[in-house]
């Protein structure tokens, strides 16, 4: 199988999953979009929105690679399992770049080293990586609404200007929103597994909340101008 084989199931399996899916299936295109507005920003950005970006596109390609997987009826939840200490790995460089204080942000990668470590424990010995994630999905997203709400409140003290021209701010309240839902999802995939009525209503909801923090994410980016060309070279 070539790569234009490849690009051909991928186009098929996202055209049907459009018709059968749309609202998680924008989310897992959206992404493009933040990407676009980013690239020509990419040298001027600061160092959590550059993770930031290598979040969007990482999450873009592990999306795109679960469609692509999923033909045949294949069991494609390993994929997602397995993305998610790379997805809290970068929420914490980005969080971490947000921290003021050297301590918050030392406390930051230890938590990180204590995620992966828990990570690991949990899928080689309690959860399979072919199922929704009964712990490592829901403790990273609690670690990540952690992280946010720790950097809004401590940013939002120590700054006179508006919240609303911090990048921090737009990333932080968006994480928020969609985390949060993200905490219940795999518990509620969970429970439900039996009810595909109800996954589906899930998963629309959660379809809608990602492109609500993607678009808070763009939001963030745009307040960083596109340098000119003599910035570029210079």
């Amino acid at each position: 199988m070539n790569a234009l084989d490849v690009a051909w199931i991928l186009i098929t399996r996202v055209g049907h999953f459009l018709r059968t899916a749309p609202l998680p299936t924008l989310g897992v295109l959206f992404p493009i979009v933040p990407l676009l507005v980013g690239w020509p920003r990419r040298r001027a950005l600061s160092g959590p929105l550059r993770w930031a970006l290598v979040y969007l596109a990482l999450t873009l390609v592990e999306d795109l690679l679960m469609v692509y997987w999923s033909r045949g009826g294949r069991h494609n939840l390993w994929i997602m399992n397995l993305y998610t200490p790379i997805e809290a790995f970068i929420f914490g460089m980005m969080y971490a770049g947000w921290q003021q204080r050297e301590h918050w942000r030392r406390t930051v990668y230890v938590t990180i080293g204590g995620y992966l470590a828990f990570w690991l424990l949990m899928t080689t010995m309690f959860q399979q990586l072919d199922s929704f994630s009964r712990f490592t999905k829901p403790v990273e997203s609690l670690l990540v609404i952690a992280a946010a709400a720790w950097t809004l409140v401590q940013r939002a003290r120590h700054t006179a200007a508006p919240l609303t021209v911090h990048p921090w701010f737009w990333v932080s309240v968006g994480t928020l929103f969609y985390f949060a839902y993200l905490l219940l999802l795999d518990p509620i995939s969970n429970i439900n597994a039996d009810r595909p009525d109800l996954l589906r209503r899930a998963y629309d909801i959660n379809g809608v909340l990602v492109i609500v923090m993607y678009l808070f994410w763009m939001r963030a980016i745009t307040l960083v101008r596109i340098p000119s060309k003599a910035e570029v070279t210079t």
